[in-house]
């Protein structure tokens, strides 16, 4: 891992097949009003993926801040080797 960075929500995406429910209803409506609130208080972790980053942990945080209207997310980018964080 390598710090957190702020990334656009329009560059993350779902890995294929993700296992993930995401929030509906109420739970999704607090979220949203706690991220207008307060912002992300937990970044999102993700990796590079060849077409901006795939969702690692997170998705109803993301869901949320597009919800919200923010554009930027911060996120904790995932590095799978050492040779990558050199």
């Amino acid at each position: 891992m390598n710090g957190i960075v702020s990334i656009p929500v329009e560059e993350i995406h779902s890995f294929h097949d993700h296992p993930f429910r995401l929030y509906e209803g109420e739970r999704l409506e607090d979220m949203v009003q706690s991220i207008r609130d307060h912002g992300v208080l937990n970044p999102v972790i993700v990796r590079k993926a060849a077409r901006g980053y795939e969702m690692l942990a997170g998705h109803n945080r993301t869901n949320a801040a597009k919800i919200s209207g923010l554009t930027e997310i911060p996120a904790i980018q995932y590095l799978s080797g050492f040779a990558e964080a050199d």
